[in-house]
Order: C-alpha cells, then structure tokens, then sequence
C-alpha cells in the first residue's frame, strides 16, 4: 500500500492566523479549498474554488474554444451589473439594465439579419442610407433628401410641411373622405371638400373643422349641381338635369 500523504488542515479562522512554509499546502475545511503558502504570508494564497466563488480575474483571458452558459445564466457586464446577454432557452436577450445608461450600438455598416443570415430586417450604412426590409425586399430607405418608400404607404394621417407632388394616380378612401385646407394666416376661415352619400361637396369650415357649411354639391346620381346660400342649409341656386337638358332653377325665397 501506497504511504499516505498527510497535509495540514483546519478552519477559515484557524488560516487566517497560520503561516505556512514556502511551498506547503493547507486544507481549508470551511471552505472546501486548497491554500499555497510562501512562508511569510498569512493564510498564504486561497487556491480557485470549484464553484468560482473566490474568481477575481484582473488579466486578459484567451480562449480557442467556446464558452457555455446556460439557461437564464447571464453574461454581466459593469459594477450594476448594466449590461447583460443570455438566454432563457426560448429567446435570447440583450439588456441595457442601466436606469440613467443607454446602449449604443457602433460600426460602419449595421446589418440585423434572419438567424441563418439569408434574409435582410435592416441595414444602416455610415455616411449613407437606413433601409428597412420586408421579406429581404427593401421597403423603406432614407436619402439626403428624405425617404424613399416601396410600395403602398397606410397611414391613419398626413402631416404635409411644405409642398407635395405626386406622379400617378392619388386616391383618398374612406366613409366620407375629404380634403382639408387650412389657411394659416386667418382663423376659422378654412376650405374643404369631401365626397359623403354619393355627392361631392365644397364647404367651409372653421379650424375645429367640426362646423362645415355647405358651399356648392354635385349629386352623382342625378347630376344637379348645388349652389347654397350664406347659412350653407339651403340652395340659392342649382341646375337640374331635365330630358338630357340643363335648366337653371332659381328658388323664390333666398335668404
């Protein structure tokens, strides 16, 4: 049988006050961990635990190999622990946890991708375009000048700060769809026309546009055209379709 090799052991407390010779190792029984004495050191040098509870690495560290986490164990970052990846087995995550922090995101050409990179969500170039992409199509691209968009815009509104054109056909859709023209310069003095119970309509209106009055109307089904007095609630004036004629029918009472 082989000789046994008997090492010295004892408490936390007891190597606190225990100096061991160059080169001797003592057993912490408190801790479950091995310490290395240099002969002049108290409690000499607590070797790494299984369970890296005493890791402080303060150099470099190198790996050729991967580094494996599991499930809801996070890479921390920073003394508030600010900045934290991982996974919980479902979704992965990347977590500024910084209340006053922001997380920035540099470099020269920022590309978000399908997970085996052969589709395109979003591409921000330096210096140049942002694109965002539908299917790997791209549908939205920034330009020095504005944007550039693909396809069919939807939007529940439209703020236009300027002047517009258009190439092509423009459509407005909708229950009782309207143009709104507001004149900046005055108040309640305000111009829309709207298509609502197959007549078009020119009215005025206030800048609550909440008050319309009824200016001029062509009826799409009989083809009358519609001229109102100043309350906007009767016709001054209006033509009729009479046997493929027009005829100008003036009322008796105009207020």
């Amino acid at each position: 049988m082989a000789t046994q090799l008997q090492m010295r052991r004892g408490t936390q407390s007891e190597h606190s006050s225990f100096t061991g010779a160059e080169g001797e190792v003592s057993v912490n029984t408190t801790n479950d961990s091995l310490h290395v004495h240099d002969g002049s050191t108290a409690s000499g040098f607590e070797l790494a635990r299984v369970d890296g509870s005493n890791w402080a690495i303060t150099n470099a560290i190198s790996t050729t190999a991967n580094i494996s986490f599991g499930d809801n164990d996070k890479a921390i970052f920073g003394a508030g622990s600010d900045l934290q990846i991982y996974s919980d087995g479902d979704s992965s995550y990347l977590k500024e946890n910084s209340a006053t922090g922001s997380l920035f995101v540099d470099g020269d050409n920022i590309r978000f991708r399908t997970s085996d990179g052969s589709k395109s969500y979003a591409l921000f170039t330096n210096s140049g375009s942002a694109r965002l992409y539908h299917d790997n199509s791209i549908k939205i691209e920034t330009t020095s000048t504005g944007i550039d968009v693909t396809g069919t815009a939807t939007m529940d509104g439209l703020t236009v700060d300027g002047d517009g054109s258009f190439a092509g056909d423009f459509e407005i859709s909708g229950l009782s769809p309207k143009i709104f023209l507001s004149e900046t310069d005055t108040t309640d003095v305000n111009t829309r026309i709207r298509n609502a119970a197959g007549k078009l309509q020119i009215q005025t209106v206030d800048n609550s546009d909440a008050n319309p009055v009824n200016r001029f109307q062509i009826d799409h089904a009989t083809g009358d055209i519609s001229f109102y007095n100043s309350s906007g609630t009767s016709q001054s004036l209006f033509w009729i379709v009479l046997r493929s004629l027009w005829v100008l029918v003036r009322p008796q009472a105009i207020s």
